[in-house]
C-alpha cells in the first residue's frame, strides 16, 4: 500500500490527540485503509482522531484501590 495524500497531516492529528490526552510520549502505528479511491486529506486527519480516541476509550484503565 502507497502513502496517499494527506498520510502526514493524518500522523499528525494522531500524535496531538495523544498529546491532548496525556499520552504524546507514546508511540505507535495508525493504519488507515480506505476501499475505492484515496480519500481526502481532511478525511483521513478526521479518521486519525476519532481511531486514536476509540484507542484510548477501549484502553484497560487499572483498578482503584479505593473502590470495592
Amino acid at each position: 500500500m502507497t502513502q496517499t495524500r494527506g498520510a502526514g497531516p493524518a500522523a499528525a492529528a494522531a500524535h496531538r490527540a495523544l498529546a491532548q490526552a496525556g499520552f504524546g510520549h507514546l508511540g505507535g502505528h495508525l493504519r488507515l485503509d480506505a476501499p475505492g479511491p484515496a480519500p481526502r486529506a481532511r478525511d483521513l486527519v478526521r479518521a486519525a482522531r476519532r481511531a486514536v480516541a476509540a484507542a484510548l476509550a477501549a484502553r484497560p484503565r487499572p483498578a482503584d484501590p479505593y473502590r470495592a
